[in-house]
């Protein structure tokens, strides 16, 4: 199986890492497609019709809960998934509130259980608003 993941990420080289893990998806072939800032994710989406997006919840024009909330009204059809290592009083309940596929943080355990979760999330059939349960695989 063949799935398109869009990774809107501004540090390159955590594009970089998280490009590598994803090419050891379980059972699927993954084409990234990185995209560094909000104003480009929707050409990105127009062009490959991705799967899933991961998102880092610190970018140049936008951050935090908002930043999830922009995608998802962007791409309501599309999960999204956080990978990030920001935190801010208040951002759990948030997050919650808007209840992403999933949410790893960037660390090198998380790094190694990429593929593993995204493969889950592809494979459960998560897709748009039928959510499986907020933060399944969360740590």
């Amino acid at each position: 199986m063949f799935v398109d993941v869009i990774l809107l990420e501004s540090d390159i080289q955590d594009a970089l890492l998280a490009r590598l893990r994803l090419r050891r998806l379980p059972g699927m072939r993954c084409r990234v497609r990185h995209v560094a800032r909000m104003s480009d994710l929707p050409r990105a989406i127009e062009l490959c019709q991705p799967a899933l997006v991961i998102m880092d919840l610190l970018l140049p024009e936008v951050w935090g809960s908002l930043a999830v909330a922009r995608v998802q009204s962007i791409a309501p059809w599309v999960p999204v998934m956080v990978m990030s290592a920001f935190d801010a009083p208040g951002l759990d309940a948030e997050l919650d509130r808007l209840a992403p596929a999933a949410r790893l943080r960037k660390s090198d355990d998380d790094y190694a259980r990429l593929p593993s979760v995204v493969a889950d999330i592809l494979r459960e059939g998560y897709v748009g608003a039928e959510r499986v349960q907020p933060w399944p695989l969360s740590a």
